[in-house]
């Protein structure tokens, strides 16, 4: 009883092994054979279990355990292993061409039925035979030399173990990135100078380095679809005001050099004011939240919103004439006139008119800096923080990340949003000073001091 119960183990492992040989040679010969292709078993992992298997069926069954037996099995199974274990299908020279990896298996299969042969044979001369297996061993390996292997495909038996650790490492979220992601790992494990813990550490950096990665693209996406956004806003813009710009003759008082703010700001010149209402014509609507009150409406920031986008993305920075007193102010017809050109009081003096055009309260402050002084522009926002808030929620949705600031010169001054060149910042507003303020001693802002 206990003799059949051995003999039929030993049968069972040794259909097992041949089944498991085969199942890891053919998985490697043609690695996109169905089922195979959808197999979640890996093939190392079934050649190792067939040594196993064949090593069972060898010791248990009955036969003539001599030196061509040991020979035949041993040789098998140093095939298997080197196949499975060392990879050793790679690193080779260039030119020369590695054992196909499927048809090692089979030749370690070979060898274990000789091995079986080897058994059963009542007579047999050692030396002989095992001379001719060996050399059937060396003239069928180098047969397959001629057989090419799948470069993609050359490691698909080989074991993975360290590599599987290491992905299990890696964030779910990226281990769908492509095969670039995996070949990376299988570098990292193959790297014998490289211990488990700075193996891990790897990975863990790997992870880091993909997620940075991932984030600048998302920025650089939301960047290319704002500038998308605005070069077609500001194309259209354009042919609406081309013949708006081209019909901005100069007079006579064009001609003369404005002497202060008070002279440059000019909102009711049809030119300026066809020009603001043509651009924040983009957001129809009321400028203020309830007339005459000057705090603007939702749709007021709107509209200085595109005005200053237009005029910041069009605006070629030029200084002003060096030997002259005091600054030259640029009146904003001219400006319009000459294509956006000039310097930064210039800048805040269309800013200032272009805002009055359109309903709404300006001022124009000076600052200083370690560079030198600056002017800018800003617009009456209200008294209430509400209204600030609601500007703030405005101006993030347009320039994610930017931090929006303020200056308050004075209190109860109410809330006034910058129009520097990059709105709601300052580019050099150290001490500032008001030089000019829409409608003079406004209880709206405060007083206006003329330089």
């Amino acid at each position: 009883m206990r003799f059949r119960i051995v003999r039929t183990v030993s049968l069972m492992a040794a259909v097992l092994g041949v089944f498991l040989i085969l199942f890891a040679a053919v998985a490697a010969i043609a690695p996109e054979a169905a089922p195979l292709h959808q197999a979640r078993s890996s093939p190392a992992a079934a050649a190792v279990l067939a040594l196993f298997a064949f090593w069972v069926h060898l010791l248990t069954v009955r036969g003539y355990r001599r030196f061509p037996f040991w020979a035949a099995a041993l040789t098998g199974t140093a095939i298997v292993l080197i196949t499975v274990g060392f990879g050793w299908t790679r690193g080779l020279p260039e030119g020369i061409a590695p054992v196909h990896q499927g048809f090692a298996l089979l030749l370690g299969l070979l060898s274990f039925v000789v091995a079986r042969v080897a058994m059963a044979c009542t007579y047999l001369r050692a030396q002989p035979f095992t001379l001719t297996f060996l050399a059937m061993i060396i003239v069928l390996g180098a047969g397959t030399l001629r057989i090419p292997a799948d470069a993609d495909s050359r490691d698909l038996i080989v074991y993975r173990g360290e590599l599987d650790d290491l992905i299990a490492l890696l964030d779910p979220r990226y281990r769908d990135l492509g095969p670039e992601v995996e070949e990376y790992l299988q570098e990292i494990a193959r790297d014998d100078s490289l211990s488990r813990e700075e193996k891990a550490e790897r990975v863990l950096v790997l992870n880091r380095e993909i997620e940075t990665l991932q984030q600048e693209i998302a920025r650089f996406r939301v960047v290319e679809e704002e500038r998308a956004t605005y070069a077609a806003e500001v194309a259209r813009l354009r042919r609406e005001l081309a013949e708006v710009e081209s019909a901005a003759g100069l007079t006579l008082e064009d001609l003369t050099p404005a002497s202060s703010y008070r002279e440059a700001v000019r909102p009711a010149v049809p030119v300026v004011r066809d020009f603001a209402a043509g651009i924040a014509g983009e957001h129809p609507g009321s400028y203020h939240r309830s007339w005459p009150d000057p705090v603007p409406s939702r749709t007021g920031i709107e509209q200085v919103l595109a005005i200053h986008r237009y005029v910041a993305g069009r605006w070629r920075y030029v200084n002003d004439p060096l030997y002259i007193r005091g600054n030259y102010f640029s009146p904003p017809e001219r400006t319009i006139a000459n294509n956006f050109v000039g310097d930064c009081d210039d800048f805040a003096i269309l800013l200032a008119s272009a805002v009055e055009a359109i309903g709404g309260t300006a001022r124009i402050l000076h600052g200083t800096c370690q560079e030198g002084a600056h002017a800018w522009a800003e617009v009456y926002v209200g008294n209430r923080e509400a209204a600030w808030r609601e500007t703030i929620q405005l101006l993030r949705l347009r320039f994610p990340g930017r931090r929006i600031e303020r200056k308050q010169l004075r209190q109860n001054e109410g809330y006034w949003l910058s129009l520097d060149w990059q709105i709601g910042t300052y580019t050099c507003g150290d001490a500032p000073v008001v030089h000019y303020v829409s409608g003079g001693d406004s209880r709206h802002a405060p007083a206006r001091t003329e330089k």
